[in-house]
């Protein structure tokens, strides 16, 4: 459990990501479940309700069943993603937020350069 104050919300997203999400998904590459980046803005522009997502994360089954949408997305892999009803509103938005930050490996500077994950900056080779 995460008391206020003492993980800042990133690190609380971090955490939240590796523990509970983790098995299944990336945030760049779809796995078992599919890449989380900017999932968000893909529910978005999908159209789905406002707060789909979050219920879906908390139980898939509901949203589906409340969301075309969701419903949708709920075909995108025969395995059934894991519903996790002890996660806020608040623990789900740091686990995107955290997703969110992350760079994309794939898009590493082409000088041989590297991204730092931790701040995103890309640091030039000599």
């Amino acid at each position: 459990m995460f008391l206020a104050g003492t993980f800042n919300a990133n690190a609380q997203g971090e955490a939240l990501f590796k523990a509970k999400c983790a098995t299944c998904h990336q945030p760049h590459k779809n796995g078992t479940g599919p890449k989380l980046f900017e999932v968000r803005k893909k529910w978005a522009d999908g159209g789905a309700k406002e707060g789909s997502l979050t219920k879906w994360v908390n139980n898939w089954q509901a949203a589906a069943a409340s969301d075309p949408y969701a419903q949708t997305v709920s075909t995108w892999a025969p395995t059934a993603m894991q519903v996790f009803p002890e996660l806020k509103a608040e623990e789900i938005t740091a686990i995107f937020d955290w997703v969110d930050s992350q760079p994309d490996p794939s898009a590493a500077p082409a000088n041989g350069g590297s991204v730092d994950g931790n701040s995103g900056a890309i640091t030039e080779v000599e």
